[in-house]
């Protein structure tokens, strides 16, 4: 394994938060197991709002764009997409999945956190329980913000709390939940057109034309399906999300959110830092290492504490020299990390006179490849005998499929990979598949421990860990049991043993994320940003 240090982009002034109002007061991973698909039936039919039943022509709308419902014919079902359909499977078959949990620690300033607790899913909203960097990150949260509250005492006289939610590793799900993050903060916008009051003037949206530029459609229709324009009101005053604590009334409580930390995903980090920016929030996240992010004009409340994916670049284009290779393929993930990786791949490959064999993609953006992608992937490869050496750039899910492929194909012998850090020493890809990965030399940031969490992740159960609301459900993974009482969920349905409430967390039946220091570095940098402006000193 092949180590790198690189400078982090979290400055030692922590300019993102110098001009940001924070001190307003508040009060990776194996599964032994398949999932379960349950039946779908495309004809239940349920009531719904038809927004565009005046027009007489339909027929230059475009289907994709509308829920096909809208259309009233009950096979349009068949076209939708798959998270559309897979959303659907969940309503029905598993109406309280995902159950939208959150880990509150009560705080005078509340920083939010949006964890991968769970893997992503094709068929369902949110997949099993991912322990490494999901469970254990969360964690690292939990325990760093005890240290700075109870041990150093970093802010005298001042408690930080958090607000925790999951985005499943998905990135618009994430920037779902992220709307939890800005109820507070909506209260702030200085317009007294949208003030609340009895006679303010609503001014209802019924849809929007535009925009012109593709990658401003994107970030507006991100931000609009969140208020399921154009059937809701756009108003800042009426509440979109039906929740009565933020209704307009001069009593209501509003949770003020001072910092987010996250989210893990570049992809997520991206939609989520549109989003707080509006609000100005400050974000800083763990283990987003895409090079978009590092753009200040766009993203200006953003930051981190892991370096950018463009250092781990240049070190896998070393290794490549290293090695002698002058013909190399690269597979890379259909995101913003891996895209962006590949782009800066590609021209360093070709500065150096290096050849590229094949590139593909890895599904990610649009949902979860089946396995005969990956299959087709392999074979691309194997077209190439010249090219014994590849470069995955890619995350530990997808990247798991690629090495089941390889298994399948009885090709474990015939490729040398170079790994990126989103799937390096990640035993979700290399369990099972010990023969695909043996000889990998992969890439990390250079990470220490953190310093008493082994012990204090190890000494956790769930009679003692009451404030993770999903560590019932990591303990059901990790041990293979049912919990008694717990919730039926997709992924424990099927275990027939039930929890002792003896079982016990052991350094020989546990693996850690190995990049856990970059969470905890999060929340310091949070801490002692609050401290400096509260105090003027670090």
């Amino acid at each position: 394994m092949l180590l790198l240090t690189a400078p982090s982009e979290l400055r030692p002034d922590h300019r993102a938060f110098e001009h940001t109002p924070i001190l307003r007061h508040h009060h990776r991973h194996k599964h032994k197991h398949a999932q379960v698909i349950p039946e779908f039936d495309p004809l239940d039919e349920t009531p719904f709002f038809d927004p565009i039943s005046s027009f007489k022509d339909i027929s230059f709308v475009e289907k994709d764009l509308i829920h096909n419902d809208l259309f009233n014919e009950k096979t349009d079902w068949v076209n939708m997409s798959n998270d559309q359909v897979g959303e659907l499977k969940d309503k029905k078959h598993h109406p309280h999945w995902p159950i939208k949990r959150e880990a509150v620690i009560e705080g005078d300033l509340v920083l939010g956190g949006l964890m991968m607790v769970h893997e992503r899913s094709d068929s369902m909203t949110c997949g099993p329980v991912m322990p490494q960097g999901g469970v254990q990150a969360l964690e690292t949260m939990l325990y760093t913000l005890d240290i700075i509250n109870n041990d150093l005492k970093l802010v005298p006289g001042v408690t930080l709390g958090a607000h925790v939610l999951d985005d499943c590793d998905k990135d618009t799900y994430g920037l779902e939940m992220a709307v939890d993050f800005i109820k507070g903060s909506i209260s702030n916008i200085d317009d007294a057109e949208y003030a609340c009051n009895a006679t303010a003037v609503r001014k209802v949206i019924s849809g929007v034309v535009g925009a012109a530029s593709s990658v401003t459609s994107v970030q507006v229709a991100n931000l609009l399906r969140l208020f399921k324009i154009p059937q809701v009101r756009a108003t800042f005053c009426w509440n979109p999300l039906h929740d009565a604590e933020y209704a307009c009334n001069a009593t209501a409580v509003r949770k003020v959110i001072s910092g987010v930390v996250g989210a893990a995903s570049s992809v997520t980090s991206v939609q989520v830092a549109n989003l707080l920016r509006l609000f100005k929030i400050p974000q800083v996240s763990f283990f987003s290492t895409s090079p978009e992010l590092s753009n200040k004009a766009r993203f200006e409340y953003f930051t981190r504490t892991i370096p950018s994916d463009l250092h781990q670049v240049r070190a896998m284009v070393e290794i490549v020299k290293k090695l002698g290779w002058s013909y190399v393929s690269i597979i890379y993930e259909e995101s913003s990390y891996g895209i962006k990786a590949f782009e800066e791949l590609e021209a360093l490959l070709a500065r150096n006179g290096i050849c590229i064999a094949v590139k593909e993609k890895l599904v990610k953006d649009s949902g979860v490849a089946d396995e005969r992608a990956y299959d087709d992937i392999v074979h691309k490869l194997l077209t190439k005998p010249r090219a014994r050496g590849a470069i995955i750039f890619g995350s530990d899910q997808e990247v798991a499929g690629v090495m089941r492929a390889v298994e399948r194909g009885n090709a474990t012998s015939l490729f040398s990979w170079v790994g990126s850090d989103g799937w390096s020493a990640r035993s979700l890809v290399s369990d099972g598949n010990e023969r695909a990965v043996e000889g990998t030399i992969s890439v990390q940031p250079q990470a220490h421990d953190v310093s008493g969490f082994t012990d204090y992740f190890l000494g956790l159960n769930v009679k003692n860990n009451k404030r993770n609301p999903w560590f019932v459900e990591f303990w059901e993974d990790h041990f293979q049991c049912r919990y008694p009482g717990s919730p039926r969920t997709p992924y424990n349905g099927h275990y027939v043993r039930s929890c002792s409430g003896l079982e016990r967390l052991t350094a020989d039946n546990t693996e850690f994320e190995r990049q856990l220091q970059f969470v905890s570095d999060a929340v310091m940098a949070f801490a002692y940003a609050i401290r400096k402006r509260k105090f003027g000193d670090i």
